[in-house]
């Protein structure tokens, strides 16, 4: 082991040890990312423990990363990186609509749109909130994201000639 094992860390780096934790894990554990990046099992189980000063550099972090694509949460650590930095992560799209489609992406919006209001409206018609109609409110919110994230890109790629 890499050094002493009762540290206590304070929360932003104990969600930073969690993180990394779950990124080495999804990857295949700690013996498969110390064979990709090179280095001993152990500074893999040093870097996942909440009490040790070990962290994954970020290289590390970008090696595991790439490839822990399509895996729950990813990327796990850029997220929580993120979420500290008062950010929440949205994927790009895989395809841009074509500028003939932009009517119907615009459509979708203002349809999600209306479905996060429906979802909303639903939840206070008895004047109070559950963890039913939160999800159900925040899964709609992502989807009317990932449409309005959509259009950002496509107009970003004609204002700088890509489409």
């Amino acid at each position: 082991m890499s050094g002493a094992r009762d540290l206590q860390l304070v929360p932003a780096q104990q969600d930073l040890k969690a993180a990394s934790k779950a990124l080495i894990r999804a990857y295949g554990g700690q013996i498969a990312a110390g064979e990709l990046l090179g280095k001993v099992q152990s500074r893999y189980c040093d870097a996942g423990a909440p009490n040790t000063a070990t962290f994954l550099t970020i290289n590390e972090v970008a090696e595991l990363e790439d490839r822990t694509s399509g895996t729950a949460g990813h990327p796990i650590v850029t997220r929580t990186l993120a979420r500290r930095q008062g950010f929440e992560l949205v994927a790009l799209p895989r395809a841009l609509p074509c500028a003939d489609d932009m009517l119907t992406c615009v459509s979708a919006l203002l349809k999600e749109g209306g479905d996060v209001m429906a979802a909303v409206g639903e939840a206070l018609k008895d004047g109070s909130w559950d963890k039913n109609e939160a999800r159900t409110a925040r899964e709609q919110a992502e989807e009317l994201i990932a449409v309005a994230v959509t259009l950002c890109a496509a107009f970003t790629a004609i204002e700088i000639g890509d489409a």
